[in-house]
């Protein structure tokens, strides 16, 4: 019952008097879910940090549950952990990268920027950088330059990291105490940093040939194509694997990688970003298999496809994100039903979808609930076929447009101990699904019941009473 009380610890559904509750229990690993939340009582955040020491009023501080008042200006960690929290209006609501660092924010970062301890200065550098206000100093300790080196700093400030005779003087510091392998390690960050420019990028390579070869070539677009040639004459198996799967790799080489060694290297090139030929990509299709064609530019290409006699290859373009509506127009009427059924699906058009379900019955329902678009009518239907499979009447119950019909539906065909589990998760279920099935007190469907968000508080209270009570079996604790 522990995994079921630590689910339930960080939902929105949970009112004072239940997270109190959760407090009372003591249990560690709840406790420490708690601390994650923003909507804390004053009582309930002294009662926390009495029970979890440093560690829980760190983890309050970041959730933003802590008041400012109650952060001291004289600890730097804790400072440091109060810049990245959430805002009172939005707690929880995104990661610290992801907030905009105000200027009162910025301010604080640059006071934590000159920190003694170069761990903190360098997390204070690395969200400076981040959000475009760097700060000037440029420190010279090993944590504090590969902090920088990993973000996206202006191009002359990674060509200064990226220089073959060195970046300006680096300092060893307690975290790196090894200049040697603190400048590899730069280095390293660097050269995989797509913000770096290209020119500085093959100039270090040159001057420090293979060391950074295998990030070098995992990570650019832009290289020259004789140091692909260089890279392969290297015969490392991690170093052609890159360069197999690669942006900038030339299609010479794609073509000699995807038959070379006995096909070795043709996952690679298939599971790469690069631009395999297309004729190399219909063999793949004949063959029965097929990869490499999601992000592919050749969009003129992939429409002639659309044309070819075999349907494994007229599927290939439905694969691309570059897909032309007429091209999508024509395969949703295809003579085969496999390429039929999957145009409509990619058409995201209700009306083509209802038509591939009633012209492909019950073995079209599972793609068919799988679309996060799929609408409620066509789910009940679907859900009311005694002849849908069991694993589509399961997509269908955790849909997110699924309306308690729906689940009524689910559950009156579809009946079953993970048809329960899966209806009481979904946020779509009444307070009368969800109650009766709580109180059958099955354990994993008050697992399941303690991921939705949207429980009503009779629900939250029967399955803390289930999870608390005296009478509740030592196994479930």
């Amino acid at each position: 019952m522990r995994t079921v009380l630590r689910t339930l610890a960080s939902s929105r559904a949970l009112g004072p008097e239940h997270i109190d509750a959760l407090i009372d229990h003591g249990d560690p690993d709840v406790l420490s879910e708690l601390c994650r939340r923003s909507d804390l009582t004053p009582r309930q955040l002294d009662a926390l940090v009495a029970d979890g020491g440093r560690a829980a009023f760190l983890a309050l501080v970041r959730s933003g549950a802590m008041p400012e008042e109650r952060i001291p200006a004289d600890d730097p960690e804790a400072q440091l952990a109060a810049v990245g929290r959430p805002d009172p209006a939005g707690a929880g609501a995104a990661r610290p990268a992801d907030r905009p660092v105000t200027e009162e924010r910025s301010t604080t970062l640059r006071i934590l920027a000159g920190d003694p301890d170069c761990a903190v200065a360098a997390a204070a550098v690395r969200l400076l950088e981040e959000a475009g206000v760097p700060d000037t100093r440029r420190r010279p300790e090993a944590c504090v330059r590969i902090a920088i080196a990993g973000t996206t700093a202006d191009g002359e400030t990674l060509r200064g990291l990226l220089a073959v005779d060195g970046p300006p003087p680096l300092v060893p510091c307690p975290h790196r105490p090894d200049p040697d392998a603190a400048l590899a390690e730069l280095r390293s960050a660097a050269v995989r940093n797509r913000h770096a420019p290209a020119d500085a990028v093959e100039e270090l390579l040159d001057a420090t040939w293979p060391a950074l070869a295998a990030q070098a070539a995992a990570c650019w677009a832009g290289l020259r194509p004789e140091t692909y040639e260089r890279l392969l004459g290297l015969d490392d198996p991690r170093v052609t694997a890159a360069v197999a799967g690669g942006r900038g790799t030339p299609a010479r080489l794609i073509r000699h990688l995807f038959d070379a060694d006995w096909g070795r290297w043709r996952g690679d090139v298939l599971g790469g970003v690069g631009a395999v030929p297309l004729d190399l990509l219909v063999r793949e299709a004949l063959a029965g298999r097929g990869g490499g064609v999601a992000h592919h530019r050749d969009v003129d290409g992939l429409a002639a496809l659309a044309e070819h006699s075999d349907p494994r290859v007229r599927m290939l373009p439905l694969d691309n994100v570059h897909l032309r509506p007429e091209v999508l127009a024509r395969l949703v009427d295809d003579p085969d039903p496999a390429v039929a059924l999957r145009a409509a699906l990619r058409s995201r058009d209700p009306e083509r979808l209802r038509a591939a379900a009633e012209r492909f019955g019950p073995g079209s329902h599972t793609p068919i609930a799988r679309e996060l678009w799929c609408p409620a009518d066509l789910l009940l239907t679907v859900a009311q076929d005694r002849d849908t499979p069991f694993e589509a009447a399961l997509v269908v119950a955790d849909h997110r447009n699924a309306t308690p019909e729906v689940l009524d539906a689910c559950l009156d065909h579809h009946p079953g101990p993970e048809m329960d589990e899966a209806v009481v998760e979904n946020q779509a279920a009444s307070p009368e699904q969800l109650d009766r099935l709580v109180r059958g007190g099955v354990l994993p469907v008050l697992r399941a019941a303690a991921r939705n968000p949207e429980l009503p508080p009779r629900v939250v209270d029967a399955i803390l009473a289930l999870a608390l009570g005296p009478r509740t079996p030592a196994c479930w604790r």
